[in-house]
Parts: structure tokens; sequence; C-alpha cells
């Protein structure tokens, strides 16, 4: 099937059955559910599949909850997967920077969570006063916004 509106023929990319791939406008779509609007689902008018109308698209702000709980345990894992295992120098070095590349990225979330964010400071705190690991510094000020005072 083309990417055409079925309504009004015009060139659209939302698609509104997933089962012949039909397309519609949206405010084409809408005028057409709006007539069956009492319904809970309707027949799409190319092949006549049921439609849920009455539910609302999912959104990146419908995920977050679940996407911020996968960052949370994935830093964690990796945090504990570093501290675990012993990796020559260089391969522990290459780790830890992904490590803490990812936390870099993610750090709006790590700084909601007070226990992943208080475990983090103390690794990086440690790796800078005891392994005397210079970059830890600069990953604590990227991701916390301050220093680690001798």
């Amino acid at each position: 099937m083309s990417d055409n509106c079925i309504i009004c023929l015009e060139k659209t990319n939302n698609k509104i059955c997933l089962n012949c791939n039909c397309y519609s406008h949206i405010k084409c779509w809408t005028s057409f559910v709006n007539i069956h609007s009492h319904k809970l689902f309707i027949k799409c008018p190319i092949c006549c599949q049921n439609i849920i109308i009455n539910s609302k698209p999912i959104t990146r702000n419908d995920t977050i909850s679940v996407r911020t709980i996968y960052v949370c345990e994935y830093i964690l894992y990796l945090l504990n997967y570093y501290k675990f295992y012993s990796f020559t120098y260089e391969l522990k070095i290459n780790n830890l920077r992904n490590i803490l590349d990812t936390c870099v990225q993610y750090k709006n979330i790590i700084n909601l969570y007070p226990s992943i964010k208080k475990e983090l400071q103390n690794q990086l705190k440690k790796m800078y006063l005891q392994d005397n690991w210079k970059p830890a510094n600069m990953y604590n000020y990227n991701i916390f916004g301050f220093q680690i005072l001798k």
C-alpha cells in the first residue's frame, strides 16, 4: 500500500493500520474516527481489521521510568563488574572509561538516585585519592559539577 492518505489521497507518514499498512493524516483520521466515537474499535476502511481508537500513542515521556530503571541497573552492573573482576591495567582503564562515559551521558538520571550517586562519588574519590587516577577528578566534575578535594 502506498503512503497516501486513504481519505484525502495526499502524501503522509502516519500509519493507522498495522495489518494493511494504510496511512492517513491525523486530521483526516480524527474526522473519520469522530463519526464512530462511541465505539472502542473501528474497522479499517481498507482491510476491515479492528483498530483501537481510544488509546493514546506511547511517547518518550511514557517510557521514562522504564528507561531510568534500565540505566540505573546498567550502571550498577558495570560498577560491580569493575570492582569484582581483575583485568590487565589497560583493559581495566578502558572498561572504567566506558563506564564513566555512560555515567556522563546519563548524569541527570544518576543525580535523581542518591544511592547510585553516592556509590559513584565514593568510587571516583577512591580512584582519585587512593589509586592516584587523575581522570577521576575530571569525570567527577563532568557528572556532579564539582572537583574532588584532597
